[in-house]
């Protein structure tokens, strides 16, 4: 996936999306499996805000049935089947547990029943073709096992849990790199630190998009039959597209704080309890989500009037987040460490009701931008990273009304990096096939990151270590993981390359040494000066 430079571009392109997250990435691939040439442009590195940001929960939808939103349900449990269907080796189930209370609502008989419902509209939604780990069964455990999974709960007055499966998104930066990498194989032109300061419409048919390429510090001029800005939490940005849509400017913005700490519990399961608002002003679910050697606690949720403006009480609010987790989990005492921070931002609405978690926008929207012209410049609201697939489809068909946008799952293509046949065994083979090279750690780490894409990188950036029948070092391992991640994947910086390539699960840089190998390879790459390679270094932060 080589860098679009605008650059004598005198086409006049199908669509052109701005925003690299997980809709603007998701909308490139559909397009272009649809045949429709997108050009995406991203204003920063991909996947960098609120789409790596979450608890990178795939909501399976049975949260939904305690209000009978059934269409919410089976939206949901479409979405979580598109997920696994199409990131064999990046999404995986997430058995959930809630304690069980009483004999109404919180009880076993209600959970029982409402997990009845859901295998039955399951079966309708999956039929005979979604039908990745249907084994997964809810259940209701004993308040023995309950106790066994999470010891704090030993002393607790509960009659067992509930347990159920969403799945979770183990790196969604890749999931995000790897539809790129296929938009791109099918035509796609994609580039990121391309930012878009302006459109204007130049005739009935064509727009013209103004677009600053911070590299090489240069303006162009694209032209472009339709846009999707898929920008996150820039919906308001007017782009000189005025005046901004009354449905825009009723919508608030709302942040969202998750805490990465060490692993809590020897389980893999996510946890849900009820807490006390420090404040007194209501309670909240807290979630804990296990995700690989961490627990996310999560999730804070606050007003963010300006997101560009420094936020002076993050640190207090961070340790007053996670004292409330902690006392939630009888870990007060304990001084748990806190590893980082993920910060990410949704769309709510000005309704008035107190907490900001209340006020989170229920739906996505698609507004039309243009009011002489509807249908060639939408703005993308999107919520939740789990329904980005259907979102951008009705998104694509509001663009291009006389065309039939097929779903994704039509295909036979599956995204660059994932597997047709089983992960697991796949994993399997490559160990096998490099044994004695790669240490099983090694094998892992790449796997997960590149998946069936792995033998390539193996051939182009690691076959002369491997020539030599050697154990590798993770010295040279990681050196040939970053010339693939600056050839292949657009890396220009260091962080980039450290929290969105090579460290997408590490809350904190590679130790000192190998830090410093990394770097330099990096800099011998891209030609860096000693003051530009000081000055990533000295910008590596979480």
């Amino acid at each position: 996936m080589k860098r679009y430079s605008p650059e004598n571009d005198t086409t006049i392109h199908d669509l052109i999306i701005v925003g690299g997250g997980i809709y603007g990435a998701s909308m490139a691939y559909t397009s272009a499996l649809n045949g429709i040439s997108p050009v995406l442009l991203e204003q920063d590195d991909f996947c960098e805000h609120t789409s790596a940001n979450s608890q990178k929960v795939i909501h399976g939808g049975l949260r939904y049935l305690q209000t009978l939103d059934i269409k919410r349900v089976v939206e949901s449990i479409r979405e979580k089947q598109r997920f696994y269907h199409l990131f064999p080796h990046q999404v995986k189930p997430l058995p959930c547990l809630l304690p069980t209370s009483g004999y109404t609502m919180k009880g076993n008989e209600a959970f029982r029943l409402a997990f009845l419902m859901y295998g039955t509209i399951e079966k309708l939604v999956c039929g005979n073709k979604l039908t990745k780990n249907l084994n997964k069964r809810p259940e209701i455990l004993s308040r023995q096992e309950v106790a066994r999974r999470f010891p704090h709960m030993a002393e607790e007055n509960i009659r067992g849990g509930a347990l159920w499966y969403d799945g979770i998104c183990l790196e969604p930066e890749r999931v995000v790199i790897g539809l790129l990498q296929s938009a791109a194989k099918l035509g796609g032109k994609i580039a990121n630190q391309m930012k878009v300061v302006k459109i204007k419409r130049r005739t009935r048919d064509h727009l013209a998009v103004f677009v600053e390429d911070k590299l090489e510090k240069k303006t162009f001029c694209l032209l472009t039959k339709k846009i999707a800005l898929c920008t996150g939490s820039w919906f308001q940005d007017d782009l000189e597209l005025r005046p901004l849509p009354v449905e825009l400017q009723k919508l608030s913005l709302i942040r969202g704080l998750n805490v990465i700490v060490p692993s809590l519990f020897n389980s893999a399961t996510s946890f849900a309890t009820k807490v006390r608002n420090a404040k007194g002003d209501g309670s909240r679910f807290l979630f804990i989500v296990p995700w690989k050697n961490y627990s996310i606690e999560g999730t804070h949720w606050e007003d963010c009037p300006d997101p560009s403006k420094p936020w002076e009480a993050k640190d207090s609010t961070v340790q007053e987040f996670h004292l409330t987790t902690q006392k939630a989990l009888r870990e007060e005492n304990n001084q748990v460490s806190i590893q980082s921070t993920h910060v990410g931002y949704v769309p709510g609405t000005t309704d008035g009701k107190p907490m900001a978690s209340d006020r989170i926008l229920g739906h996505y929207k698609i507004v039309d931008r243009e009011e002489n012209s509807p249908g060639d410049v939408i703005q993308v609201v999107g919520v939740k990273f789990t329904t980005a697939f259907d979102v951008v489809l009705k998104a694509l068909q509001h663009l291009f009304p006389s065309r039939k946008v097929k779903d994704v799952l039509s295909f036979s293509n599956l995204p660059y990096g994932s597997p047709a046949e089983d992960s697991n065994q796949l994993f399997r083979l490559y160990r096998t096939r490099y044994l004695g090279v790669l240490n099983h750690q090694q094998c892992k780490i790449a796997f997960q990151l590149f998946g069936n894409a792995l033998p390539y990188v193996i051939q182009f950036y690691l076959t002369s270590l491997i020539e030599k029948g050697q154990p590798i070092s993770d010295h040279a391992f990681y050196t040939g993981l970053t010339r693939y991640c600056v050839d292949h994947e657009m890396t220009f910086h260091l962080d980039d390359l450290i929290y969105r390539r090579l460290f997408p699960d590490s809350p904190c840089p590679p130790d000192p040494e190998l830090l410093t190998t990394i770097s330099d390879e990096m800099a011998r790459l891209l030609l860096w000066t000693p003051g530009q390679l000081e000055q990533e270094t000295s910008q590596l932060s979480r």
